[in-house]
């Protein structure tokens, strides 16, 4: 999500100051009465404001002529003074030096503002297992804050779960109704020492940051030898398990190594082109530390200035499959090429094969956040998968949504143009299905573990989930010679904005407090538990007195609820 104000432009010569004083009289001739001088207009238009037209344009208060045509007065003969132009030379020499380095800083920073591009590399520089990349400019969203409006240490303790090996306690304190938000905090706090590690970390990296975006490239896995085909029901054919996908999270730091972090963040041998790897291990008690493919692992990618983090089995993958010279192979590098280049405009974007289809792009929207579940979901978006694989369809994902409103465009595409048309049907006739499954809703209900939530947090999951859920079911899907296009557009009411500003104030203040707690935690201190207490009342304060029995109350399953 991103906001953008239009910039405002001023013209500097549109003052409405007065005009300047009329010239003093000149004499053509000794005792030779003056001429009438003639006043400036009482108003002069302004000039254009742009610096292109500037120079073109007359001085603001040039005294105009007595009589159009007639010849100039005769005036004694005065010895020439060439000096005199210089400083006019020099002022004007100045005034386009500026005038360039205005163009010119003016041109950097929109290109340094201008989003950046959908792919992180060139497209065969990327592993031949690619089969979806996405790229999100913000790359950082909580409860209505974006980027801009949280404290660093939200970043800090974004960065010591995503590269650190730690968790975000930032984002856990800014949830204090979830009960799985309580049962991770009182998992990090049975190990508070190695909480503030990895906190420490995060702030460390994020002083290297070299850029905002971060990418995530999903690569398949190779199939496990005990993979087996699976059956639905006695005799129907086998049906070959899906394939395994590992999503590797991709920014930009200025560090080639890793501060110190947790101690369960441990060192493991680098593979292929990756140096500083580590890897998530829970025992302490063994030596050698094996890590398995879903393990959290962390590594930085040689000669890109990219740190990959993710399961180890894809950070390992794209490492050891990644090309700094772009010779491999890609299946259809054309074509990726060709599907991202008109993403780049968009706040977040996406695109992959029909192996790594997005069916959560509806979460985009806004739809699902509300304080319920939805048990049947899984399955309409499942159906939705199917559609796509049946027709080997690429597809692109563009989502311009903020608190604002926007739009959302998915487009699916076939490999001709009788399969687009056959997909425009089933997609249609699916769209269908998913309208009156929403509209119906008769697989939901209430989440127990949101009963305490309070009113501004639940109206603000409301607005959202209702807003998305009009987009979705009012959106058109077109097709477009191979492509199947489908645009939802997010639109509030005022009221709806009303409550969406209630829940911005509330995660201000909130923000303010967790950022209180996360500092000190980072500095190795024990945090004040009247903080916890403004929080999430007596049951974070129990948390961080007694964390083991907090997780025994609190239980071991999660809740079903969507991050």
């Amino acid at each position: 999500m991103a906001r953008k104000e239009p910039p405002q432009l001023t013209d500097p010569y549109a003052t409405g100051s007065a005009p300047p004083p009329a010239p003093e009289p000149r004499r053509s001739g000794p005792g030779a009465p003056p001429e009438p001088a003639i006043p400036p207009p009482a108003r002069t238009p302004s000039l254009p404001s742009h610096p292109e037209l500037r120079p073109s344009g007359s001085s603001i208060g040039t005294p105009l002529p007595a009589v159009v045509g007639a010849p100039s007065p005769q005036a004694e003969p005065t010895r020439a003074a060439p000096l005199r132009r210089w400083p006019k030379i020099v002022a004007g020499a100045l005034v386009a030096v500026v005038a360039l380095g205005g163009a010119a800083l003016g041109g950097w920073l929109w290109y340094r503002g201008r989003p950046a591009p959908v792919l992180p590399v060139d497209v065969k520089s990327l592993p031949e297992s690619t089969v979806a990349v996405s790229r999100d400019d913000g790359g950082l969203w909580i409860l209505s804050l974006s980027a801009k409006e949280l404290p660093p240490e939200a970043r800090w303790a974004n960065l010591a779960e995503q590269v650190c090996g730690g968790t975000d306690v930032f984002r856990l304190l800014m949830r204090p109704s979830w009960r799985f938000a309580r049962l991770k905090l009182a998992d990090a706090f049975t190990e508070r020492r190695q909480v503030s590690a990895a906190l420490a970390c995060g702030r460390e990296m994020a002083k290297h940051v070299e850029e905002s975006a971060v990418y995530r490239v999903t690569v398949l896995l190779p199939p496990n030898k005990d993979d087996k085909p699976k059956r639905l029901e006695d005799g129907a054919p086998d049906r070959a398990a899906p394939p395994k996908t590992a999503e590797v999270r991709l920014q930009r730091f200025g560090r080639d190594t890793l501060p110190d972090t947790s101690r369960r963040f441990r060192e493991v041998r680098d593979r292929g082109g990756l140096t500083g790897t580590r890897c998530l291990s829970f025992d302490e008690s063994s030596r050698k530390t094996e890590c398995h493919d879903y393990s959290q692992a962390t590594a930085r990618l040689d000669k890109t200035g990219f740190w990959l983090s993710g399961p180890y089995g894809g950070v390992s993958t794209l490492g050891r499959d990644f090309s700094p010279n772009g010779t491999n192979r890609v299946d259809g590098a054309d074509e990726w090429a060709s599907l991202a280049a008109p993403l780049r405009p968009h706040t977040y974007a996406a695109l992959g094969t029909s192996d790594a289809f997005d069916d959560g792009f509806v979460f985009h929207t806004g739809f699902g956040y509300g304080p319920q579940i939805d048990e049947g979901l899984p399955e309409v978006m499942g159906r939705l998968s199917e559609i796509v694989r049946k027709y080997k369809a690429r597809w692109t994902l563009a989502d311009d949504v903020d608190l604002e409103g926007g739009a959302l465009r998915l487009e699916l595409v076939a490999e001709s143009e009788s399969d687009a048309i056959d997909l425009l049907l089933d997609f249609r006739e699916w769209h269908a299905a998913f309208r009156s499954h929403v509209e119906k809703g008769e697989q939901v209900k209430d989440l127990t573990a949101d009963e305490d939530m309070k009113r501004a947090e639940r109206d603000y999951y409301e607005v959202l989930h209702e807003a998305g859920k009009k987009a979705l079911v009012d959106a058109t899907i077109e097709r477009e010679s191979r492509r199947v296009v489908l645009v939802a557009t997010v639109t509030y009411s005022d009221d709806d904005k009303k409550k969406i500003e209630a829940m911005h104030e509330v995660a201000s203040s909130r923000a303010a407090t967790a950022a209180k707690v996360v500092f000190a935690l980072t500095e190795g201190d024990k945090p004040d538990e009247s903080l916890l207490r403004e929080l999430g009342g007596s049951d974070f304060v129990e948390i961080l007195r007694d964390p083991e029995k907090a997780r025994r109350e609190l239980g071991r399953e999660p809740d079903k609820r969507r991050e």
